[in-house]
């Protein structure tokens, strides 16, 4: 992200590879107004614009949509109920009026998204108490107070589709209205197209009651560095103060503002002030001597005042002039053929800013796809050889591994911060600083227990085969030797040693595997009995046994 810049990101999580998402750029110092709830549906991320960013009484709920293509795999047909009921309810929640932009592939065409109640409900509602419910029937009143157009403009010539009937009803069912060729700008009473040049799928929804907020909205020229076939939109807010330009100081302009004041410098700017004796005297007998002209005598003795704390306080507080980046300062990644191509792109945009054919826009499209791909392609081998070269560097040659992490670190790190050896060693005591009291650990058996001992037993069965009874269980691989126990009250009926024994051909010799014994059968044992199997395994440094019980009931 460039400076000053942040994003928020929703990433598609049906399925495993990349598959997109919705993501959110802002300037940092907007942050502080800015809310973004959670969500679950994957088709829209919602923001919440608090009321002192712009002139609005309430907080503004701006959903950020996409909708995939219909019949798609990614596609959903209850896409249009998940985000009405997300709305709904983050509306009650941040007490907001909604707004939803975005790419919806929907074809409306002409198809009305304003419902006009019949004349007899005035009859019928004169005398209905519920002025919530009024309110909502004639909802678009208040487009026509604000001089907003019920009738809309379009010039994709397609017909409707699924998405584009669900759509609307979405809106009729929210007092939610379009805002193309309804809004001041590039598309009023027009209705632009935003795909190919042939559809308008890209779409502003507002409520009746945001429509007089928005100060213009336009369709912006096609860009291939963006879009594949999209057209931007571009909508402003009226705002009430303009509180977060930059300062003068981030301005490039040959005039730079004074020097700042430096309190510590006070004593210094004094005697500088002081020393320069030439000028005072000079203002000294401007003031003294007698002249037909009053007022001119004044002006200039006021101008050098000026000049002479103006020429003290560059002398004293020394401004540094701002640096900024040479063109060539591009990411690591970006190599020289990123930048050929990019100026292709950028021939190819001009040619076509120039004049606007077809021609020219296929070519402008064709070399952004060429410039992204190059960029893509660099990205990813700028990725990959850096991953490679950090991994053996940082078993090899520690000093070139830290000069690449140098390297790297293009914001800067923040060098005024030095940690001493008493506080690192604080830090790493505590972060190796254990419960369990040091007395009387023998740290090589813990070692050897740790490496000898194995899992326990896994999942006894016990299955019945006529008069014969299988007891089969997993056991790991690292066991010693192994016993099996089957008890009735306080009576053994079996007890077996299994030998760990699987011979196998390795080279032509016979090998033993030691692979533990994982069944056993057994006859004769008595019917409406509680029998109870324990496996042990042990070896030179540790046993474990696990028990289970069962029963054996006549059919």
């Amino acid at each position: 992200m460039p400076d000053r810049y942040k994003y928020f990101a929703k990433h598609r999580t049906k399925f495993k590879k990349k598959s997109g998402g919705i993501i959110i750029c802002f300037k940092s110092n907007l942050e502080k107004f800015l809310k973004f709830p959670k969500s679950n549906s994957e088709f829209v991320q919602w923001v919440v614009l608090e009321k002192g960013l712009v002139e609005f009484n309430k907080n503004l709920l701006m959903g950020c949509m996409y909708l995939p293509p219909e019949n798609t795999k990614y596609t959903s047909n209850e896409a249009f109920t998940e985000v009405e009921i997300e709305m709904i309810e983050l509306v009650n929640k941040y007490n907001g009026q909604p707004l939803i932009v975005g790419d919806l592939n929907a074809k409306t065409k002409l198809l009305d998204d304003v419902v006009i109640p019949d004349d007899g409900l005035f009859d019928i509602l004169d005398d209905f108490e519920d002025d919530s419910f009024v309110s909502y029937l004639y909802d678009y009143q208040n487009l026509c107070d604000s001089n907003v157009s019920l009738k809309r403009c379009s010039k994709d010539g397609s017909v409707p589709n699924n998405y584009g009937y669900k759509l609307i009803d979405f809106c009729k069912r929210n007092n939610l209205y379009i805002g193309n060729s309804r809004l001041p700008g590039n598309d009023y009473m027009i209705g632009l197209t935003t795909c190919n040049s042939v559809s308008l799928i890209d779409y502003l929804l507002l409520s009746s009651r945001i429509f007089s907020l928005i100060k213009e909205f336009n369709v912006l020229e096609f860009n291939p560095l963006f879009s594949d076939v999209h057209c931007g939109l571009c909508f402003c807010f009226h705002a009430s103060v303009n509180i977060f330009t930059t300062h003068s100081d981030d301005n490039c302009s040959s005039q730079r503002g004074h020097a700042r004041w430096v309190p510590d410098k006070e004593n210094r700017f004094i005697e500088t002030l002081v020393s320069d004796v030439t000028t005072l005297d000079e203002i000294s007998l401007l003031l003294s001597e007698d002249s037909s002209d009053p007022k001119e005598r004044i002006n200039t003795v006021v101008d050098k005042i000026c000049d002479i704390f103006k020429s003290t306080a560059s002398r004293v507080f020394k401004p540094k002039g701002r640096s900024y980046l040479s063109g060539s300062s591009n990411q690591l990644w970006f190599n020289k053929q990123c930048r050929d191509k990019r100026k292709v792109f950028h021939k190819a945009k001009n040619r076509y800013s120039f004049n606007k054919n077809k021609a020219n826009r296929d070519e402008m499209k064709k070399c952004g796809k060429v410039y992204r791909a190059e960029m893509n392609k660099s990205f990813e081998s700028f990725q990959h050889a850096l991953e490679s070269d950090m991994r053996k560097l940082s078993k090899k040659d520690s000093g070139k591994f830290w000069k690449i992490l140098k390297r790297l670190d293009r914001g800067g790190s923040d060098k005024d911060i030095q940690i001493t050896i008493d506080q690192l060693y604080e830090y790493f005591k505590s972060l190796n600083k254990s419960d369990v009291p040091d007395d009387d650990i023998d740290f090589e058996d813990l070692v050897n227990s740790i490496k000898s001992k194995p899992d326990p037993v896994k999942d006894i069965k016990v299955t019945f085969i006529g008069n014969t009874t299988k007891i089969s269980w997993q056991v790991p691989m690292r066991t010693g030797n192994s016993r099996i126990f089957l008890k009735n009250s306080a009576t053994t009926y079996v007890s077996l040693d299994l030998p760990r024994r699987v011979s196998t051909r390795r080279h032509g010799l016979n090998k033993d595997l030691r692979a533990p014994a994982s069944s056993i059968m057994i006859e004769g044992l008595q019917m409406c009995s509680e029998y109870v199997v324990v496996i042990m395994f042990y070896s030179k440094r540790w046993s474990d046994e696990t028990e289970q019980k069962f029963w054996i009931t006549s059919e």
